[in-house]
This record gives C-alpha cells, sequence and structure tokens, in this order.
C-alpha cells in the first residue's frame, strides 16, 4: 500500500509520495491535486493499494480517496469524491476505465 498526499506549503503546493526520491512542487493547487491523483492510478493501475490525501491551504484534510488495483476493481469499477466539510454534497463520478476509487472517512485511520 502506497500513500500520495498533497500537502500546501508557503510558495505553492507538494505532492509527496514514498515510491519517488524526489517531492513534487506546484505553484497552483489543482496542478498538484491532478498529479497526485495520476500518481494514486498509476500505483492502482500497477497492481498497488494507493491511497490519496488532500490537504486544503489551512491543512485541513479535505479528502481520502483509496485507489485499488485493476484487477480488484473489474467487478466495482467507480469513482466516489467526499469532499469535506461533511455537509459538503457527494460526487460520483464513473470512470472510462482504470481503477477504482472509494472515498473513505475523513476519521478514517491510516495503517
Amino acid at each position: 500500500m502506497h500513500h500520495v498526499y498533497v500537502l500546501p506549503v508557503q510558495a505553492g503546493w507538494l505532492v509527496t509520495t514514498s515510491v519517488l526520491k524526489a517531492t513534487l512542487a506546484f505553484r497552483s493547487g489543482a496542478q498538484a491535486e491532478a498529479q497526485g491523483r495520476r500518481l494514486a492510478t498509476c500505483l492502482a493501475s500497477g497492481g498497488a493499494t494507493a491511497w490519496l490525501v488532500i490537504h486544503d491551504r489551512s491543512g485541513t484534510v479535505i479528502e481520502r480517496s483509496v485507489y485499488r488495483p485493476v484487477a480488484y476493481s473489474a467487478a466495482t469499477a467507480h469513482r466516489e469524491t467526499e469532499l469535506r466539510p461533511a455537509s459538503a454534497p457527494r460526487e460520483t463520478i464513473a470512470p472510462r476505465s482504470g481503477p477504482a476509487v472509494e472515498t473513505v472517512s475523513a476519521d478514517t485511520a491510516f495503517a
């Protein structure tokens, strides 16, 4: 299992994961978030489970998603994204192909 984090820093945004030797830096949060999603999708496509954790500018976790390997997701190919705060509407998007994404509660502990 791998973790991909999108984190704010003073000069922009970072994407960090244990599978890369370097941390990726971006000026735009949208660019960092998109790259984080790409990394999690690539990890899942390669057979690994990947957690994507996205923080907002204040450092609050606004999304936690798990990307399951493609083989795991054959029967449950869907993407569900839950945004924080809890009162925010849930958005479900069906991907064209690729790994399934499950969103977990912000209170879920990482093992």
